[in-house]
């Protein structure tokens, strides 16, 4: 399939689309991370998906909010499309992790997309974007970031 082909999939919505539709595509699935925070509502998880391994990190990708449909006779899970976000990532520079946050001392744990830069340490000093994953509005919620905010980076693996 040609570059160009490929690519635009990437500008084409996924929203109502099921991830069997996406098959068809011939996408590379960088991402996917099941949300632990499940409801009477279903499960959801996030995905990330471009249109080559290398545009994982260094290039367009849509990181989707999906929820879960099915299972198939082989086990294969069917997740239908609920929101997306069309990003560009130039790693370390700029990449994108999903974290667990408590943003009040006395409040449940969020789960967040982040867009930040990996200083391959335990902590990320460079946030620039932030997005609650709510899953009762089924959509990426864009939050302010607080001042002077930090977190561990899920990327690090202490020794390895």
């Amino acid at each position: 399939m040609s570059e160009l082909k490929l690519q635009s999939r990437l500008e084409s919505s996924f929203i109502g689309k099921t991830t069997q539709d996406l098959n068809s595509y011939h996408l590379q699935e960088c991402l996917g991370v099941i949300i632990e925070q499940q409801t009477e509502l279903g499960k959801y998880g996030v995905a990330q998906y471009s249109a080559r391994v290398n545009d994982c990190r260094h290039g367009k990708s849509k990181i989707t909010l999906e929820k879960f449909i099915r299972y198939f006779p082989d086990g294969k899970a069917d997740f239908q499309i609920k929101d997306e976000l069309t990003v560009n990532s130039n790693y370390p520079e700029k990449c994108y992790s999903t974290i667990y946050l408590k943003m009040l001392e006395d409040g449940p744990k969020q789960f967040f997309l982040i867009e930040h830069e990996d200083n391959s340490k335990p902590l990320l000093t460079r946030i620039y974007k932030m997005w609650e994953v709510n899953i009762v509005q089924e959509r990426f919620i864009k939050r302010a970031i607080p001042k002077n905010f930090t977190c561990l980076n899920p990327n690090y693996a202490d020794g390895i």
